[in-house]
């Protein structure tokens, strides 16, 4: 398995209820695919960049999680398919960690 983190934006206003439960549905689809999730947090309603599609703010959530491709395969599926999922990036942790500075060096 590899770690990833992940950012993914969902439209503004649908209320806590949905958020929770995009929050459930989010941790199901990575644990359900061998998957494991490390961290995740629900940022909140924040401007967009730009504005995309009519949004000018989105609900954030950032998520750390080790997976599979399989895993990885599910959750672009899912957000693609679903409307309340404006937009989602993903990269692999390492890709973005520094390596570590050794004491000698």
């Amino acid at each position: 398995m590899k770690a990833y983190d992940m950012l993914f934006v969902v439209r503004p206003q649908l209320g806590e209820d949905v958020y929770q439960q995009i929050e459930k549905d989010v941790q199901s689809w990575i644990t359900g695919n061998e998957g494991s999730v490390r961290s995740f947090k629900a940022w909140g309603l924040n401007d967009l960049p730009e504005t995309f599609n009519e949004y000018e703010q989105a609900h954030f959530f950032h998520v750390v999680f080790e997976g599979t491709q399989k895993t990885l395969e599910e959750m672009k599926e899912k957000m693609r398919v679903d409307e309340n999922y404006i937009r989602h990036l993903i990269v692999l942790l390492d890709s973005i960690q520094a390596e570590p500075v050794s004491e000698g060096a």
